[in-house]
């Protein structure tokens, strides 16, 4: 892997872990039950914001094609 990509595959490991935070925290619940609870809302929100700033600032300014990370990924086996 190009120390180059080997940079972004941080960013998209933790775009990852934001996602499976917002999955933990909403886990089983119903909407109804989710708009209800600020707390987890604000995370989740706040997650989400992070996720954008991640995409924006590291992926998009730099013309990274996530595509061709992540096409290389599968095709590879992470193995690059």
């Amino acid at each position: 892997m190009a120390a180059i990509n080997r940079k972004y595959y941080i960013y998209l490991e933790d775009m990852l872990t934001l996602m499976l935070r917002i999955e933990e925290y909403i886990g089983g619940m119903e909407f109804k039950e989710f708009k209800m609870n600020y707390m987890v809302v604000d995370a989740v929100v706040r997650n989400f914001e992070m996720i954008w700033e991640i995409s924006k600032i590291n992926l998009h300014q730099n013309s990274i094609d996530l595509r061709k990370i992540i096409r290389n990924e599968k095709s590879t086996g992470g193995n690059t």
